[in-house]
C-alpha cells in the first residue's frame, strides 16, 4: 500500500468515526411517563405508543399518557384549502401506533375568557406533518407469563444506568429448575456466596455492604438478546430484549444479582424486535 492510499484510508477511517460519534441518539420513550418528563423533554424529538383515535383537538393516543397529561398529534392546516388526514394515519386509526416527533406545548390564557365560556386544557402536541407514524405491535409473545409484570412508568428506568454485566449472573442451566422452584411464591430472594457460586456454576465472591439476590427473570429468544438489569430507587427492573420475526411463548429463567438492598418491588418483561 502506497503512502498515498494510506492518507486516503485514514482520512476515511476519521469521516466514519467522527460521522457515529455524532450521531443523535434515539428518542425518548415517553409512553406512560409522568407529566414531569412531558416537561423536561420540550423541543426534543420522543417517541409514544397507544392506539390511535380522534380526538377534539387532534389525533390522540389513548394509554400513551398520564390521566394528567393531554396530548394531541394536531395538522397544520393550510389556509388556503382543505385539510386531508394522510392515508398512513387514515389508515391506522383504531390500531396500536408509535410515533415520533418534536414534543410540542399550547396554553391558552384563561383571564380573557369572557362568562361562562370554558377554555380547553392545556396540552403537548405534535405537528402531524413533522411526525412520523408506523404500527406497533408491543406483544411478541403467543402466551404471558404469569412473572410478567412490566412497570407502570419506563422513564425512570431510563434515567438511570444499568447494572453492571459483572453484577448479573445467570443461573446455570442444570440448577434452573431448582432456581425457578424456588421463585415460586416470591420475585427475590436472598442467598449466600457459596449457594449462588452453586446454582451460577462459577465463583461468586462476597464484597463489603453488597448482598446476593436470587430473581425471576423472561425470555422470548435467549440466543438473541440479553438481560439487562435496572435498579431505581426500591424498585428493580429485570427486562430481556432479543430478536426475532415470530411470537413465541415466554420463558422462565432466574439471575443472581449482587445489590446493596433488597429491593421493595420487582418488574419483569421481556421483549423482541424484528
Amino acid at each position: 500500500m502506497n503512502q498515498e492510499m494510506r492518507k486516503h484510508l485514514i482520512v476515511l477511517a476519521l469521516a466514519i468515526s467522527t460521522a457515529l460519534s455524532g450521531a443523535a441518539e434515539p428518542p425518548a420513550d415517553l409512553t406512560g411517563a409522568a407529566a414531569a418528563n412531558f416537561k423536561s423533554a420540550l423541543g426534543n424529538k420522543v417517541m409514544l405508543r397507544g392506539r390511535l383515535e380522534s380526538g377534539k383537538d387532534g389525533q390522540c393516543l389513548l394509554g400513551a399518557t398520564p390521566s394528567n397529561v393531554v396530548f394531541y398529534v394536531v395538522p397544520d392546516i393550510p389556509a388556503n384549502g382543505p385539510f386531508h388526514y394522510p392515508e398512513a394515519w387514515s389508515r391506522l386509526e383504531h390500531q396500536q401506533v408509535r410515533i415520533t416527533g418534536e414534543l410540542k406545548f399550547r396554553s391558552f390564557n384563561r383571564s380573557t375568557a369572557k362568562g361562562f365560556g370554558q377554555m380547553p386544557p392545556d396540552y403537548y402536541y405534535m405537528v402531524l406533518q413533522q411526525t412520523t407514524i408506523e404500527r406497533d405491535n408491543p406483544q411478541a409473545w403467543t402466551t404471558a407469563d404469569s412473572w410478567y409484570h412490566p412497570p407502570g412508568d419506563w422513564m425512570k428506568f431510563r434515567e438511570v444506568k444499568r447494572l453492571p454485566d459483572t453484577e448479573v449472573v445467570e443461573v446455570a442451566a442444570e440448577h434452573l429448575d431448582a432456581a425457578i422452584s424456588e421463585l415460586r411464591d416470591v420475585a427475590c430472594t436472598e442467598i449466600s456466596p457459596s449457594r449462588a457460586s452453586i446454582i451460577c456454576g462459577k465463583p461468586i465472591m462476597a464484597q463489603p455492604d453488597y448482598r446476593l439476590y436470587l430473581v425471576r427473570a423472561l425470555f422470548l429468544n435467549r440466543d438473541t438478546g440479553s438481560f439487562l438489569v435496572t435498579q431505581a430507587g426500591p424498585d428493580l427492573l429485570v427486562e430481556h430484549g432479543s430478536l426475532g420475526r415470530s411470537e413465541v411463548p415466554m420463558k422462565r429463567d432466574a439471575l443472581v444479582v449482587r445489590l446493596q438492598r433488597k429491593p421493595e418491588r420487582i418488574y419483569i418483561a421481556c421483549s423482541m424486535a424484528e
